[in-house]
C-alpha cells in the first residue's frame, strides 16, 4: 500500500529528523508523498540521500534557516540522483538540490514550485530542461530564486502544450526577461509577474521584445472587456480582472506606467476596451515625479472607472489629479468648440481612503456637466463628456465621521442632475434611513443595497 510521509518539526516536538527518517526509511519503496518542513539544520537529511523512491508522486521540502546557512553547506544530493518516474508535484522552499542530476524532469511532472533558493540555485538552462522534458507540466512557479544570470545564446523558445499557470516573482531583471522569452505558454489561464526594480534597472527589464508579450497575454485573458491599472507611488500593475497580472514595484513606477500605456496603445487587444484605474499612496512619489505621474495617469485611454483612496499624506496629490479632470486637455483647449477631456468616458467613481475629496469632486462634476460658466462660451454643449452615472463613497471605517451629511446630499444632487446615483458604502444615499447616523452605519443595512 502507498505510504504518505510527513514530518513538520513544529508538530513533531521531541523527534529529530534523523530519528524520524530512520523509522520510515525501510519503507521508502512505498512512499507516495514526502512532505518535510524543518528548521535550523539539515542534520539527519543525509538519510534521504541513500534511499530510492520509485513510486513517489508528491515531493515537498521546506527548510527554514539563517540566510547564510547554504554558504557553508552543500546542496542536497536527493536520493543519490535516482529517478522519480511517477513524480507529479515538486515544491522546494529554501532548499537546493543537485540540479545537474535532472531528477525533477519526467513525463508525469505537472507542478513545479521553487521558492527562496538563493544559494546553489538552478541555472536557466537547467530550468528549461525541466520544462522541456516535462510535457504534462501544468503549473510553474519561481519566486525569489537567484537563477544564474548571463547570456544563453541559442536557447530555443519552449511552448509547453499543457502549461496553464506561470508565476514569476522577484527574480533578477535579466532572468525575468529570459524566462519570458524562453517559456511561452500557448494558452495560459494564469500568468503573473511580480518584481521590484530600481530606476537604473528598468531599461533592461522593459527592453523591447520581452515583457510586453506578457501584457498581451494578460489582455487576451481578460474578464469581459475590462482592463485594470493600479498605480501607487511605488507600484504599477496591469491586470485582466481574472487571474493574470504584471506588477512592477520600486521607484520606477512612473516609467513602468508609461511603458504599460505604450503596450496598451500598440496592441489591437486593447483598442476600445474599458479601463479601470485605481490610484493610491502617492506620497511615495518623489516630489519631482508628481507632475509627470499625474500627466501620465491623465493620458490613460478609455477609462470608464476611477478609484481614489486618499490619506492624510497624499490627499493633495490625489486632489490635484481629480481637479485635472475638470478641464479639457491643455493641448486642445484653444480649439474652438472642440475639446478633449481627460477620462472622457468616465462612468463610475469610487472615493475611499481616510480623507474626503467630495467638495473637490463636486466642482469637477459641475464643470464636466457644463454647469460652471468659468470655461467660457468657446466650449459647445456636444464637447462636454457624458455624465458620471455611479459614485461610491467607501471610506475607511475610522474615517466615516469626516464625510459629512451635507456633502453627501450635495454630491447626490449634482450626480442626480446627470441621471446618476450616489452610494454610501453599499446603499443608495437617497435611501439611507434618516434615523441612522451615516458615520455609525447599521451593518445589516450595509449588507443589502
Amino acid at each position: 500500500m502507498p505510504l504518505d510521509v510527513i514530518y513538520h518539526c513544529g508538530f513533531h516536538a521531541g523527534v529529530t529528523a534523523a530519528e524520524f527518517f530512520q523509522k520510515v526509511s525501510p519503507e521508502s519503496y512505498r512512499w507516495r508523498k514526502l512532505d518535510i518542513n524543518h528548521d535550523d539544520t539539515t542534520e539527519g537529511w543525509e538519510l534521504l540521500e541513500e534511499l530510492a523512491v520509485p513510486v513517489l508522486e508528491s515531493l515537498h521540502l521546506e527548510f527554514n534557516a539563517d540566510e547564510d546557512y547554504w554558504d557553508r553547506s552543500r546542496p542536497l544530493d536527493l536520493f543519490r540522483g535516482s529517478s522519480m518516474p511517477k513524480l507529479r508535484t515538486a515544491t522546494l522552499m529554501e532548499i537546493p538540490i543537485r540540479w545537474e542530476r535532472g531528477q525533477l524532469t519526467g513525463g508525469r511532472l505537472r507542478i513545479l514550485e521553487l521558492f527562496g533558493i538563493r544559494r546553489h540555485a538552478p541555472s536557466l538552462p537547467q530550468i528549461l530542461d525541466i520544462v522541456r522534458l516535462s510535457p504534462l507540466l501544468n503549473t510553474l512557479s519561481i519566486h525569489e530564486v537567484t537563477v544564474e544570470t548571463g547570456n544563453h545564446p541559442g536557447v530555443p523558445a519552449l511552448r509547453p502544450p499543457w502549461l496553464r499557470e506561470m508565476h514569476l516573482a522577484e527574480l533578477p531583471s535579466a532572468v525575468m526577461r529570459q524566462l519570458v522569452l524562453c517559456i511561452q505558454p500557448p494558452r495560459p489561464r494564469c500568468f503573473t509577474i511580480k518584481t521590484t526594480v530600481m530606476e537604473e534597472e528598468v531599461t533592461e527589464l522593459l527592453a523591447p521584445g520581452g515583457l510586453e508579450s506578457v501584457v498581451i497575454t494578460v489582455l487576451r485573458g481578460r474578464d469581459g472587456r475590462r482592463i485594470y491599472i493600479n498605480f501607487t507611488g511605488l507600484s504599477t500593475m496591469v491586470s485582466n480582472g481574472r487571474f493574470s497580472h504584471v506588477q512592477i514595484n520600486g521607484n520606477a513606477a512612473v516609467s513602468v506606467l508609461e511603458w504599460v500605456l505604450g503596450c496598451l496603445g500598440s496592441q489591437a487587444e486593447a483598442k476600445d476596451e474599458e479601463v479601470h484605474v485605481e490610484v493610491s499612496y502617492l506620497e511615495d512619489l518623489s516630489s519631482h515625479d508628481v507632475s509627470w505621474a499625474l500627466q501620465t495617469v491623465r493620458d490613460i485611454p478609455n477609462v470608464v472607472e476611477l478609484t481614489l483612496r486618499p490619506n492624510a499624506e497624499d490627499w493633495e496629490r490625489e486632489a490635484a489629479l481629480l481637479q485635472s479632470l475638470s478641464l479639457p486637455c491643455p493641448e486642445d483647449s484653444s480649439r474652438e468648440h472642440e475639446c478633449r477631456w481627460p477620462f472622457h468616458q468616465l462612468q463610475i467613481v469610487t472615493l475611499g481612503g481616510t480623507y474626503s475629496l467630495i467638495s473637490i469632486f463636486i466642482q469637477v462634476v459641475r464643470r464636466r456637466l457644463g454647469l460652471d460658466n468659468t470655461l467660457g462660451p468657446r466650449i459647445s454643449a456636444h464637447s462636454y463628456p457624458p455624465p458620471i452615472k455611479i459614485v461610491y463613497v467607501r471610506p475607511s471605517y475610522d474615517a466615516y465621521n469626516s464625510f459629512s451629511t451635507s456633502e453627501l446630499d450635495e454630491l447626490d444632487e449634482i450626480i442626480g442632475a446627470g441621471g446618476g446615483n450616489v452610494y454610501w458604502l453599499s446603499k443608495l444615499w437617497k435611501d439611507w434611513p434618516k434615523d441612522i447616523p451615516h458615520d455609525q452605519p447599521n451593518p445589516v443595512l450595509d449588507m443589502f443595497p
